[in-house]
């Protein structure tokens, strides 16, 4: 699903108007880039949203400090993270989707370990 169907479907759950008007609207407001083809990155308010409003299952992991926060990395991400999710300060991302935190988990916190798994095959 992409930002649009996922939006809509949220504000289906929520009981919200799911207009063209109220989707567009809320995906300016829940995404970090709300309109690019890539990337789940949920903006604070998004992320509120689903916890708060929609009460979904999240799951959240300290980033290992050694990890070099780089443009490199947050391109990754948005290319290769198949759920939403939120970056919470600088050392905690917050999955929305059980698929990429089960991986997370198994790679110790370590997001670019993760992230360099997609780009050996290629």
């Amino acid at each position: 699903m992409d930002k649009k169907q996922l939006t809509k479907l949220f504000l289906e759950q929520a009981g919200m108007d799911a207009s063209d008007d109220a989707i567009k609207k809320h995906m300016v407001q829940w995404w970090a880039f709300p309109f690019s083809p890539i990337g789940l990155r949920l903006t604070k308010e998004g992320s509120t949203f689903l916890y708060s409003d929609l009460k979904l299952q999240n799951y959240k992991y300290k980033i290992k400090p050694d990890t070099a926060k780089t443009l490199k990395l947050y391109l990754r991400m948005n290319k290769y993270l198949s759920s939403p999710f939120y970056l919470q300060a600088n050392d905690t991302i917050i999955f929305y989707g059980e698929s990429d935190a089960i991986m997370m988990g198994m790679m110790g916190g370590d997001i670019a370990q993760y992230l360099e798994n997609f780009t050996r095959d290629q």
